[in-house]
């Protein structure tokens, strides 16, 4: 059952959010330009430690055909496009500057913003199209990342509340099906629920290996309109949503939607 973690301050402000060009060099600098940016924008030398790091990074090296990524994949070849963007990204980050990125299919993207926005030490909010490729970079690229870089990059999914089992709902159901099973049966979808509950680490729906019934899945499920917030037994300690917020608190990367 999920377990509350003491969540840590966290704030977000707007030079947190980064947009950089990929297909015009020149105005990834502010030195191409002077005019181009407020006298603001020209920011000394990092002094926290991890982008001192990233400014000392040499993403061609990384990104090489002798370079991590090289050595963690057969058959790796260096995409000159990949690099572009990670370069960016990262000059981005270390010159706190808005970046919009725009690249075709087959460059690598997650790959390319994912190394520098991670080396940099910062939280890194990813907010992709749809749930299947939350699922590709938190199963996919993120374990390979952790592999490449020998760092232990906390993550976490974020979903909406809808996406989570409610304890609460779950406890009420129950009791539901054991009145049922005195002359019906019973619904077998919540039984292999309730199994799942048992291995799950995040209460997640889509984990299932089944879709839930139309039926069955509003009477699991959490919803604004029929929480009980701190009223509700299981707030502090068995609440799925919250142990993603705590989750979330707590991670570099945070993985939405």
């Amino acid at each position: 059952m999920p377990r509350k973690r003491p969540a840590p301050e966290t704030s977000f402000t707007e030079d947190d959010i980064v947009y950089v060009p990929l297909d015009d060099p020149p105005a990834f600098s502010a030195e191409a330009d002077e005019d181009a940016w407020p006298a603001e924008a020209h920011r000394s030398a990092p002094e926290k430690p991890e982008m001192i790091a990233l400014s000392a990074t040499d993403l061609a090296e990384f990104f090489g055909a002798g370079g991590p990524l090289a050595k963690a994949l057969d058959g790796y070849e260096l995409r000159q496009s990949q690099l572009e963007m990670a370069e960016a990204v990262k000059r981005a980050l270390l010159e706190h500057h808005h970046a919009l990125i725009e690249a075709p299919t087959g460059t690598g993207k997650s790959i390319a913003y994912l190394v520098p926005a991670i080396l940099s030490g910062q939280t890194v909010v990813v907010s992709t199209a749809n749930k299947a490729l939350q699922s590709q970079l938190f199963n996919k690229e993120i374990p390979f990342l952790r592999k490449v870089l020998g760092k232990p990059i906390p993550t976490v999914v974020v979903k909406g509340r809808s996406n989570y089992i409610c304890t609460l709902k779950v406890e009420k159901e129950g009791k539901e099906q054991q009145y049922i099973a005195l002359y019906d049966q019973a619904d077998t979808q919540f039984n292999a629920v309730s199994d799942w509950l048992g291995e799950t680490a995040t209460g997640d729906v889509d984990e299932l290996p089944f879709m839930l019934g139309s039926d069955l899945r509003p009477r699991l499920v959490s919803f604004p309109d029929d929480c009980l917030h701190t009223d509700c037994r299981y707030y502090d300690d068995e609440c799925w949503v919250n142990q993603m917020r705590d989750q979330a608190a707590q991670a570099q990367v945070i993985i939405t939607n």
